[in-house]
């Protein structure tokens, strides 16, 4: 069971930032996977004003590797992706201290995670990268494209679904998540601050 505790500064929430994260896994098992590629990118509150951070491709054993489902073997064999993890040399814990990193460098506190079905990154993050949630990650707040997703669907069944191209890779992901916000915002959101 992983707990996260924390301290929250409501008064440091004028200038922030969402955090937009995308990560590869080894399978969707908290318990066993683990994260195998992480990309960043920083936006204001609308989206826009992009600042790309670290694209880091995480080495994962062969054990590892062969032990994943044949569908994700497959994804990540056809994505690059397998490859590049067996290339790599870069730990989890190193990937952790690039990203800290970043966030720090830019400022961030509290930062709100965002993309596609982003609870499933947030929880690898919390077992793989805790550093994170210490002060630049807000420990429970996301900005989830999939619920836009949702009420479009519900609420506007007119509306043409946002075509999204899925590579499986970080940092292409994070970009096609913006890009789908962007298009729900323009679409179901009549008014923006």
């Amino acid at each position: 069971m992983y707990v996260l505790s924390f301290k929250y500064d409501f008064i440091k929430m004028d200038n922030r930032k969402w955090v937009w994260i995308d990560l590869e896994l080894t399978g969707l098992n908290i318990n066993k996977d683990t994260i195998v590629e992480i990309a960043v990118v920083l936006s204001n509150t609308q989206g826009e004003n992009l600042i790309y951070g670290p694209n880091i491709t995480i080495h994962a054993d062969d054990s590892v590797l062969e032990a994943m489902d044949p569908f994700v073997i497959n994804m990540h064999q056809t994505s690059g992706l397998y490859e590049n993890i067996k290339a790599s040399h870069t730990t989890l814990h190193q990937a952790e201290e690039l990203i800290l990193t970043f966030l720090q460098d830019n400022n961030i506190e509290n930062g709100i995670i965002a993309g596609n079905t982003v609870h499933m990154d947030r929880l690898f993050l919390i077992k793989d990268m805790p550093r994170l949630f210490e002060s630049c990650l807000h420990p429970y707040k996301i900005l989830d494209v999939t619920a836009f997703k949702e009420i479009a669907r519900v609420w506007y069944p007119g509306l043409n679904p946002h075509t999204k191209v899925a590579p499986h890779r970080a940092f292409e992901d994070i970009l096609g998540s913006i890009d789908e916000f962007l298009y729900y915002k323009q679409n179901i959101v009549k008014e923006a601050i």
